[in-house]
């Protein structure tokens, strides 16, 4: 185990005293070529709809539950009148099973 230990420890500061190389300057041509395909990308990416798509799509939900919830609180002023039949019922009957 040591001697592999050692290898890479020799590596390592071979590397440190190497140091990074520059790098060679990019021709002209070159950057002008890729600076025209990512401008090309740009205006071809189909990213901005999709996200302009899923806002509205969030913003309808959103309008649709909040439709959702003043409609189910509207029909809680005026009660269902067989909804309250039942209720009493079902509070007589408990009532009966109590006593006996």
């Amino acid at each position: 185990m040591k001697p592999a230990n050692s290898t890479l420890e020799r590596l390592f500061r071979a590397a440190r005293r190497r140091g990074p190389e520059p790098a060679a300057p990019l021709p002209a041509r070159l950057a002008s070529r890729i600076l025209a395909a990512w401008r090309q990308e740009s205006r071809s990416d189909p990213w901005p709809w999709l996200v302009l798509i899923l806002r509205r799509a969030l913003y309808g939900a959103a309008l649709v539950m909040v439709v959702c919830l003043v409609w189910s609180y509207a029909d809680r002023s005026v009660p269902d009148p067989d909804v309250a039949l039942a209720n009493y019922e079902a509070q007589d009957e408990a009532e009966l099973d109590s006593l006996l």
